[in-house]
C-alpha cells in the first residue's frame, strides 16, 4: 500500500483514491488486510452482521501525501473468518444510497436506514453471491426510480462466500 501511495503522490498530482486490499488463506481461514481510508467490508453470517475493524486510524487515501512528508502508514492486520461467512466489499456510494444522500438527519434516522439495509443483507444471505448482487442491484435501481432521483456517486460491490 505504501508503494502505491508514494507512486500516486509523486505521479498523479492532485488526485487520490481510497483502497482496500486483502488476502484470504483458505487453509487457515485468516484474512490479512490493509485499508487506505476505504470503507471497511461487511462480514455477514446467517444471523449477524459486523464490519472489519479499521485499525489503520492514521492512514490516508492513496496519493495525498508522500510518506516522507507525513507520518502516515499502512499496516497489515488479520482476522480469522469462520465458515459460512459472506464478505461484502463496497465503495462509499453504497452507503450514500442507504442514507438517501441525506446526512443532515439524526443519528437515529440514519441508524434506521442502516438497519433496513442490514435486514436486506440477512434476508438474502442464502442466495449465491451472484444472485445476491443481482437482487441488490434491482433493489437499488427500483428505489431510485420510485424516488425519481439520480444517484450522485458510483456504487461498486464485490461479494464472496468463504
Amino acid at each position: 500500500m505504501l508503494y502505491l501511495n508514494n507512486n500516486l503522490a509523486e505521479e498523479a498530482f492532485d488526485q487520490y483514491v481510497t483502497a482496500f486490499m486483502g488476502t484470504f488463506k483458505y487453509d487457515t481461514r485468516e484474512f490479512i488486510y490493509c485499508s487506505a481510508a476505504h470503507p471497511m467490508p461487511f462480514i455477514v453470517k446467517k444471523d449477524k452482521i459486523t464490519q472489519i475493524e479499521n485499525k489503520n486510524v492514521k492512514s490516508f487515501a492513496l496519493g495525498i501525501y508522500c510518506n516522507s512528508s507525513c507520518n502516515c502508514f499502512y499496516n497489515n492486520y488479520s482476522i480469522n473468518i469462520s465458515p459460512d461467512t459472506r464478505i461484502i466489499f463496497y465503495t462509499d456510494g453504497l452507503m450514500d444510497w442507504v442514507y438517501n444522500n441525506d446526512y443532515d438527519r439524526t443519528n437515529e434516522e440514519m441508524q434506521l436506514d442502516k438497519d433496513k439495509f442490514f435486514d436486506f443483507l440477512l434476508e438474502n444471505f442464502e442466495l449465491s453471491p451472484k444472485d445476491f448482487l443481482k437482487k441488490l442491484e434491482l433493489k437499488i435501481n427500483n428505489d431510485l426510480k420510485q424516488k425519481n432521483s439520480k444517484h450522485k456517486d458510483d456504487i461498486c460491490i464485490i461479494c464472496f462466500d468463504v
